[in-house]
């Protein structure tokens, strides 16, 4: 018998793994596939190794030899840490059987496992398959077509560009990366058309030009993997996924799912958190996620974050705007004709700062700044008491709250 039983060795589940050995909870973790889910396999480790390397020219033999060797070492630090978190690994099809009473049971091959508690980590699959990012000379297109005009989608318009394939991208909205500010996004977007890539908006989805897609990346969404014997738990489940509550509970009792499988935000940094939520719900711990409040990351270069409400009009938030031209460390990492720009959205009646927005070189390395900022409901006087070290671009957010353009 065990305390809990996770289905999936993504992100998620090892981060619930991880936080019910700190509780000394009997833990036993199954994955059919391989350990570290999307994130280290083929999703954003992989994407992050190419982006990288692509500026520096290196050969995309040794960018993919590069990304292999990382993986692999990732990949045994996941199995020994559940060894340490003392979890026993299942390394087959886990299927979920009607309960036995209170308790959850769980088959992989001829065996069953009981538990009180289950978590369901199972991830997501693309929704369709195209092309990967080529392993050798030979695999690089001349051409590609690059479906979905979101973050996974412009993260991939640099790699094959970089790579010297001639690129388009094909959004089917009126919006390229709709969840980021459009006023980043727009200086993003004239900086990759001077690199040659392309840019089709309210695309009308039709595919049947594509040859066998033998030209084409998929970056439209990804759907919840299949979980053998789901009918036999009482859940709700929608097109995207499990429905759960802000602790990831599920509508059946002790039953959590958490990453990908409940589509709330398909990031991994928000997975590890689930993970982290769901086990302390079970030892009556409640730490609910802000989901508005995670940062989310376009890992380009330059890169941007969002955290929190969106630049947008509205009666009840102040907008505040800086370019980055007057930041001395930005000078010193850019060419004197690019932009980068700071936003910040302030709550008129509180003088809360509810939003941050950023593209700048290296953007991301002061997102989990403004998150804090943002999460912890600092103030526009709150903020005057931050010091922020010189020169460094993360002084542009202060400088932004305090001395901004409002629009």
């Amino acid at each position: 018998m065990f305390d809990i039983c996770i289905i999936g060795g993504g992100t998620a589940g090892i981060a619930a793994a991880k936080t019910a050995s700190e509780f000394h909870l009997k833990t036993v973790i199954f994955e059919k596939n391989i350990f570290g889910g999307v994130c280290l396999n083929c999703g954003c480790v992989l994407s992050k190794v190419y982006l990288e390397s692509v500026k520096k020219n290196i050969p995309v033999e040794e960018i993919y030899k590069k990304f292999d060797k990382i993986r692999n070492s990732f990949l045994q630090k996941s199995k020994s840490d559940l060894i340490k978190f003392n979890a026993k690994i299942i390394e087959n099809e886990a299927e979920i059987l009607p309960k036995n009473g209170e308790f959850f049971a769980i088959k992989s091959e001829n065996t069953v496992f009981e538990s009180k508690y289950l978590i369901i980590a199972s991830g997501s699959v693309s929704k369709k398959e195209g092309i990967s990012f080529p392993k050798t000379e030979g695999e690089i297109p001349k051409n590609v077509d690059i479906v979905g005009g979101g973050i996974a989608g412009f993260e991939a318009a640099q790699i094959f560009s970089g790579l010297g394939s001639k690129v388009r991208i094909l959004e089917k909205s009126d919006k390229f990366c709709a969840n980021l500010s459009q006023n980043a996004v727009n200086i993003l977007v004239s900086n990759m058309q001077k690199s040659g890539i392309e840019f089709v908006k309210n695309y009308d989805g039709n595919f049947e030009n594509f040859e066998n897609f033998k030209n084409v990346y998929f970056a439209n969404g990804r759907k919840f993997a299949a979980i053998k014997g789901i009918e036999n738990l009482s859940l709700k489940i929608g097109e995207n996924g499990i429905s759960t509550d802000e602790f990831c509970e599920t509508e059946a009792k002790n039953c959590f799912a958490v990453g990908d499988i409940n589509s709330k935000s398909m990031l991994a940094h928000t997975a590890a958190q689930e993970g982290f939520c769901a086990v302390n719900k079970i030892m009556g711990k409640k730490f609910s996620l802000f989901y508005d409040k995670i940062p989310v990351v376009l890992y380009t270069e330059p890169s941007i974050f969002r955290v929190g409400i969106l630049p947008e009009s509205c009666e009840k938030y102040e907008i505040k705007q800086m370019p980055l031209s007057g930041n001395a460390k930005f000078r010193v990492k850019t060419q004197i004709s690019e932009r980068g720009l700071c936003e910040a959205v302030i709550e008129k009646e509180t003088r809360k700062i509810v939003g941050l927005h950023l593209i700048s070189p290296n953007a991301e390395e002061i997102s989990a700044a403004a998150a804090l900022i943002v999460q912890q409901e600092i103030t526009e006087n709150d903020i005057k008491n931050l010091v922020f070290a010189h020169p460094t671009i993360s002084e542009i957010i202060k400088e932004t709250v305090l001395y901004g353009q409002k629009i």
